[in-house]
Parts: structure tokens; sequence; C-alpha cells
């Protein structure tokens, strides 16, 4: 397939491979830079990120520093039994 677009993701990461998969279905030639193995570095865990149906990478002050990045968001309050339980879970490991 010959074309004049081109593109260089670096990071083979769940977000550069994401990227690299749909700028190759909108026609560029793709190539992805990693430093090791696809999908083994910060992708490999969770990357600190608080995320439901995830395992979490736990340390102590990681409650605060989480609830400190949610503002300026705002998540609308909800009877929601799988979050609090995940949440319950979340905190007694975070020790």
């Amino acid at each position: 397939m010959s074309t004049d677009r081109y593109a260089l993701v670096i990071g083979g990461g769940v977000i550069g491979v994401c990227c690299a998969y749909f700028l190759a279905k909108r026609g560029a030639e793709v190539a992805v830079l990693e430093r090791d193995q696809i999908g083994r570095g910060a992708s490999y865990g969770n990357a600190g990120c608080m995320a439901p149906g995830h395992p979490p990478i736990n340390r102590p002050g990681r409650i605060g520093q989480s609830v400190r990045s949610l503002f300026p968001a705002y998540i609308v309050p909800r009877a929601d039994h799988t979050m609090v339980s995940w949440l319950r879970s979340f905190s007694r490991t975070c020790n």
C-alpha cells in the first residue's frame, strides 16, 4: 500500500498501540517504538490509576493521592455496589 502519510508512535502501551491502530485504519504507515516488549511497561500494571475491575497497585498514601487527583473533576454520587465493593477492597490493601 503506497501512502504519503507516515506516523511514528513512541511507546507500545495501551495508548500507543491504540493510536497506531487507528492511524493505520486512516491510511497512515505506522511504526511503533518501544524500549522492550509491547505492553510490558506501564501498561503491564494499572499505571497507578484507580480503575474498578483492575488489581490496584497500593502503597501508603494512595487514597489521599487518588482523592486529590479527582479535583476539579466531579463524580455524580450514585449507589453502585460494584464500585463501593472495589473501593472497600482497595482501601483495605493501602497499608
